[in-house]
Formats: C-alpha cells, sequence, structure tokens
C-alpha cells in the first residue's frame, strides 16, 4: 500500500465544509478529515462543491450556494500548508507529499450553471476542474441514469459540451443514462471518467456500468 496513490474519486467534504462555516467553525478538512486521509493514505480528494441535489441546508442547485462553498474551500486551503487545490497537470507531480491532501473540486450534475454560461467560467476561474453533466435525475442538459431512456442531450447540453472542452474541465459520465453517455462521446474528443460508477456485471445497479460502456470509455483512453 505504500507504493500506491490513493485518490478518493468522489467526495462531500464541501457539503460539510459549507455547514460548518456556516455555524463558524474553521479549518474543518485539515482538524477532521486530514488526519485519517493521511493515515490511510489518500493523497487526492475529487470534491463536490455544487450539483444536483440539496438538503436543508445546502442546495447544490444555486449558483450563490456553489460560489459560498468555493470561496470557503479557498479558505480552508489558504489557511493550510497541508492542502492543495489541483488545478493545472503540473500541480499532479505534487500529489502524495508527506502529510498533504490535494484537492479537485467538481460539479456533481450542471443544474449550478443554469442557462447562464458565464457562471461556467466563473467556476472555472475559481479552480473548478472536473464536472458531470447529471445526477440521478433530468435537468435542462441532460437525463440522468434514474430517468427512462428517451429524451437525449438538449440544445443547451451539447452547447455545455463544447463549453467544457473549451476549458479543458474533466467530464465526469457518472449518473448519465445511456443515451446520453453515448451522445457525449460522440461529440468529446477528450478522454473522459467515470468517477464513482462501478461494473453493472458485479452490481446491477442504474448507476454502475455495462461491459460496453466500460469499453467505450477505455477508447477515449479515459
Amino acid at each position: 500500500m505504500k507504493n500506491l496513490l490513493i485518490v478518493d474519486g468522489h467526495s462531500d467534504y464541501p457539503v460539510y465544509v459549507f455547514q460548518e462555516h456556516e455555524k463558524g467553525n474553521k479549518k474543518v478538512i485539515e482538524t477532521r478529515h486530514l488526519p485519517a486521509c493521511v493515515k490511510g493514505g489518500v493523497v487526492m480528494e475529487v470534491a463536490t462543491v455544487g450539483g444536483d441535489f440539496k438538503n436543508q441546508a445546502w442546495d447544490g442547485k444555486n449558483p450563490d450556494a456553489v460560489l459560498k462553498t468555493l470561496d470557503y474551500i479557498h479558505e480552508e486551503i489558504n489557511s493550510s500548508s497541508a492542502l492543495r487545490l489541483v488545478q493545472k497537470k503540473n500541480d499532479l507531480t505534487k500529489i502524495g507529499l508527506p502529510g498533504t491532501l490535494s484537492i479537485i473540486l467538481n460539479l456533481e450534475g450542471a443544474a449550478c450553471v443554469t442557462d447562464d454560461f458565464s457562471l461556467l467560467q466563473t467556476y472555472y476561474n475559481m479552480g473548478v476542474r472536473a464536472m458531470s453533466l447529471t445526477h440521478n435525475q433530468i435537468n435542462i442538459f441532460a437525463q440522468g441514469c434514474a430517468v427512462p431512456s428517451g429524451r437525449g442531450l438538449t440544445d443547451l447540453g451539447k452547447r455545455l459540451i463544447r463549453e467544457i472542452d473549451t476549458y479543458h474541465i474533466i467530464l465526469d459520465l457518472a449518473h448519465i443514462n445511456e443515451r446520453c453517455f453515448f451522445q457525449v462521446l460522440e461529440m468529446t474528443y477528450r478522454p473522459v471518467i467515470v468517477s464513482h460508477s462501478n461494473a453493472r456485471k458485479l452490481c446491477n445497479s442504474l448507476r454502475n456500468f455495462t461491459h460496453a460502456k466500460l469499453v467505450s470509455i477505455a477508447e477515449t483512453r479515459g
């Protein structure tokens, strides 16, 4: 295990950070999560700062909540010598330094982009480097895996794919339904990821992928 770099492909730490900062608590990741990550050999978190879901204390669909969450995460990183934000390829060469945790900021579902694509640029400027189009349900861009296949990508969804490619944001196809999945692969010229899905053959869940879809991802070098 000492020779492995372990990456947590999906983390909701920022939701917890948001809730704690709203209460006035600071250094949440460093004091409450970093020790366990270091002990377990986790060197990087793909951390959700927005998406297509909400709870009583946090609404990932709301751009204001997402921007505030991003502010809180930057405050956490800037006040700690152990936390590092990954924004470009060279930052990956620094992962795994003793006692440190690298963070990639991710949108789990694009609802918080709305139809105002200037928000995508704002999120990018604040460090977002990965995003999925949907959570389990439907939004203005695409359909999630819990929605029966039918409608594919909307015109806004196709436009969003082009914008994502322009910014070189990592496209995460977790949660998306089958028709949208293959439409995305036809449109994008870059490798894609599936951050937290598994093999349907091993576990028959809607959120898991068939062998054909896994092969398709590999063919993108994703």
